[in-house]
């Protein structure tokens, strides 16, 4: 009879080995999944805005990477790509060109003017886009603000639509 007790004893000692095994690969699993999805969550600079010496050094180091365009990139196209999807691919096409065109953000005066109306509808958002991170907040944190602002279920037109409209009435729906 005492060697059953001895037997089941070391049974739950197995047993209760092999759970602390899977508890601890399980919070293994849970951690790298919370440092997967924690910047997502909560942009730590949104919480803690850079001071102003800390935007002028955003600023300037912005301004070197309009200064470099991206490696196969040509810079004579500058072309706005047409129905564009989603607003990740709007800022691209903004901050890096699409396609090996020219990055919006550096065409000069005449060829804003060959695609005057795209360009100027496409401005307010990317102006809004512009204003969050000198604030602190990633560009993608900043799509996620206008796109809970403005809904994420409606297309790239519509919220465009929306912020020139609020922007002719002086509203302001994303706070900065």
């Amino acid at each position: 009879e005492l060697d059953a007790v001895k037997k089941t004893v070391d049974d739950l000692k197995y047993t209760v080995m092999q759970q602390e095994s899977r508890q601890a690969q399980f919070m293994k699993e849970m951690g790298q999944f919370i440092k997967e999805i924690a910047p997502q969550s909560v942009d730590i600079r949104s919480v803690f805005p850079p001071s102003s010496e800390e935007t002028k050094k955003i600023l300037l180091k912005q301004k070197e990477e309009r200064s470099l365009p991206p490696p196969g990139n040509t810079l004579g196209n500058a072309k706005l790509s047409k129905n564009l999807k989603t607003l990740h691919a709007l800022w691209m096409e903004y901050q890096f060109g699409l396609n090996g065109l020219k990055p919006a953000k550096d065409f000069n005066k005449k060829e804003r003017g060959s695609c005057k109306v795209q360009y100027c509808r496409r401005k307010v958002f990317w102006s809004a886009v512009e204003r969050f991170i000198l604030k602190g907040f990633s560009w993608e944190a900043a799509i996620d603000r206008i796109l809970d602002a403005y809904g994420s279920h409606k297309s790239v037109a519509k919220i465009l639509k929306m912020m020139q409209k609020d922007r002719a009435a002086n509203v302001d729906r994303l706070g900065v």
